[in-house]
């Protein structure tokens, strides 16, 4: 039997592995939600801007998403582990790892 994937947040074990390594730096530390559920709730709310207390009940509790959301945030790890998922994409194109130059319209 196979899991059904009910939200487009959904992440494989593929893309939850390099996430775990690059992002969470493998903090396997027991907790009562897993971080992975964490992270897709998380993704979930950015994508569809539903409110922290709308968050659907298949995730783990809104208070709790929000503290690792918040923590992650100050703790500068979504800024960094953004950069670095733009680096390596962008390397994967065959472009610059940054780009070269920056356009402005006033």
């Amino acid at each position: 039997m196979h899991e059904i994937n009910l939200y487009q947040t959904h992440l494989t074990e593929g893309q939850w592995s390099y996430i775990n390594k690059e992002f969470l730096e493998n903090d396997r530390r027991k907790r009562k939600y897993s971080l992975q559920s964490v992270f897709e709730a998380i993704l979930y709310l950015l994508v569809s801007g539903c409110q922290w207390r709308r968050l659907p009940h298949d995730y783990p509790a809104w208070k709790s998403v929000y503290y690792y959301y918040h923590k992650w945030r100050q703790e500068g790890r979504v800024e960094h582990f953004l950069e670095k998922l733009v680096r390596k994409i962008r390397r994967k194109r065959g472009q610059a790892s940054s780009p070269l130059c920056s356009l402005f319209n006033s």
